[in-house]
């Protein structure tokens, strides 16, 4: 006898079921539909990892020559950078002159500290508001740098470029006493990498390595800071090197060395590097410190009339401790730098001696 099936009824081979039964059974995906939504998805990650590895691929090197430290220096690409959003980039100069003159209040200081030559300039204004032996000749020792960092954030076109550390290299730094945190033969270091060694750490395998790179030779970039020194109508300064290790023809005074720090605070780029402090790793295995910061002022960066936000600090025999420093006054605002020269090895004049001098200055000078 046959069974009456309602109009929401249907025969199946497996028997009788519902139409909304049906409907479920009909609905349900296959092996071969997962298979497919997942190889359609495979594919489509696969494309996107390509565009993104296509779009933001290393930049194509600039410069057609390679002038590393020598014949048998090695170069690897590396993507671009910036540093705190800085590209290297010629300077726009505010001023007609960086030089200071003198204040017509302008203290004489020379009882007041240790250092043989100091000078304090207002950049409201640049005048100098507080001078000893401002104009002598002075021997800047890694002061220095700071040409040396200005033009090569002036010529520099990219900061991904990276380099590795010779045998030569390392020997040369040897030889001539050279200051740093012990590259080693193979370390590959960027020109980032290269910028914050020598902001940081004075260190002379990197600034030569720069200086190569940029010019060809050491010699050929000293040319250039020279060239930026009369650029800048300052008289008084010859560089014969890039490094600051004593020569007697590498030479400035307190107040031309101020207007080589203004002029080099311009620069966006190089100013970031003489300003900032924070931990900086190169080539993924130095870990390194400013020097004007962990080494002078960490333990009081603020004074009491300012805050020291940036600067370069230096030493050799023939000058003692020195330090060229940027502050901003805490309540007024107002910028200065400071330029301070020690005095030769074994007077008894020591580091702690020449930041008690700056901070002197700052504190009894600056508002």
């Amino acid at each position: 006898m046959d069974t009456k099936i309602s109009e929401n009824q249907v025969k199946t081979k497996g028997g009788t079921r519902t139409r909304q039964q049906c409907k479920d059974v009909a609905t349900i995906p296959g092996k071969k539909y997962f298979i497919i939504l997942i190889a359609t998805a495979v594919l489509l990650v696969g494309l996107l990892i390509t565009f993104f590895v296509v779009l933001f691929q290393e930049e194509e090197n600039p410069f057609s020559q390679e002038p590393g430290f020598s014949n048998n220096s090695q170069t690897v690409d590396t993507s671009s950078k910036s540093v705190g959003g800085n590209l290297p980039g010629k300077t726009v100069a505010k001023r007609q002159s960086y030089k200071s003159t003198k204040s017509p209040d302008v203290s004489y200081i020379n009882d007041a500290v240790d250092a043989n030559n100091i000078i304090l300039v207002d950049l409201d204004n640049y005048q100098s508001i507080a001078e000893k032996g401002a104009d002598a000749k002075i021997y800047p020792a890694s002061m220095t740098k700071v040409m040396s960092l200005l033009v090569a954030c002036e010529n520099l076109t990219t900061l991904g470029k990276s380099f590795v550390v010779t045998q030569d290299m390392v020997d040369y730094s040897y030889e001539v006493g050279g200051s740093g945190v012990g590259l080693k033969v193979g370390d590959k270091l960027t020109v980032q990498d290269l910028l914050y060694l020598t902001a940081y750490k004075s260190d002379t395998i990197a600034v030569i390595m720069l200086a190569n790179y940029i010019a060809g030779d050491e010699t050929s970039f000293v040319n250039m800071m020279n060239s930026k020194a009369a650029q800048l109508g300052l008289t008084n300064t010859r560089f014969a090197n890039c490094t600051g290790l004593h020569d007697p023809n590498n030479y400035t005074t307190c107040r031309e060395m101020a207007a080589i720090f203004a002029y080099a605070l311009e620069n966006p780029l190089c100013k970031e590097l003489l300003t900032s402090y924070q931990a900086y790793r190169a080539g993924e295995k130095y870990l390194i410190y400013s020097s004007w910061y962990s080494g002078r002022f960490s333990d009081n960066p603020r004074l009491n009339t300012v805050t020291v936000s940036g600067g370069k600090t230096g030493y050799i025999d023939e000058s003692g401790f020195c330090l060229v420093s940027y502050a901003i006054g805490r309540s007024s605002g107002k910028k200065y730098i400071q330029v301070s020269v020690g005095k030769p090895k074994g007077s008894g004049y020591v580091e702690k001696l020449s930041v008690e001098d700056i901070k002197y200055v700052y504190n009894n000078f600056a508002k």
